[in-house]
């Protein structure tokens, strides 16, 4: 049995997300700094002024983060000798499971930064299902391919020995 959850590099394909948020965040505190400091003039304390500003820089992409921490967290893959278990979500929790014999296809596809952390995205098609399901990011995903290619020709073999 292999319990896993996507490899760690799934939160650097969240990254421009994350630049873009704290980007647009150090825009908003830069127009709120100056207005706040156009309509009172010299009378704000800067110190005080400067600790809003820090704050407000650091609570908008520290808790975008948190939120990518959780859904991170979150998801588990849960690979048998029998089955294929994916749990994903936090609010609505969304889950499969794919027993091995109904499974007809399996491959997988890495990006260049997949290929530099090992991991890489399983493409699972089976029977009674519509499409590919996709379990994403999963660490190590030459091994686990390969291992799961065996089992599903050893559990072949096994229904219809020659």
């Amino acid at each position: 049995m292999l319990r896993s959850r996507p490899h760690p590099a799934w939160l650097l394909g969240r990254m421009p997300r994350f630049l873009v948020v704290a980007f647009g965040n150090g825009v908003v505190a830069t127009i709120l700094a100056c207005g706040a400091s156009a309509v009172l003039g010299d009378s704000i304390d800067t110190a005080l002024g400067f600790a809003v500003l820090v704050a407000w820089l650091l609570a908008v992409p520290g808790a975008y983060l948190v939120v990518l921490m959780v859904t991170w967290l979150a998801m588990h893959y849960v690979i048998t000798d029998r089955r294929i278990f994916a749990a994903e979500g936090v609010f609505r929790r969304r889950s499969f499971t794919i027993p091995l014999p109904e499974i007809t296809k399996l491959s997988f596809t890495q990006t260049a930064v997949d290929e530099v952390f090992r991991s890489g995205d399983l493409l699972i098609e089976s029977e009674g299902r519509r499409g590919a399901s996709v379990l994403h990011r999963l660490p190590r995903i030459h091994r686990l391919h390969s291992q799961l290619m065996n089992l599903l020709a050893d559990r072949r073999q096994q229904e219809h020995p020659a």
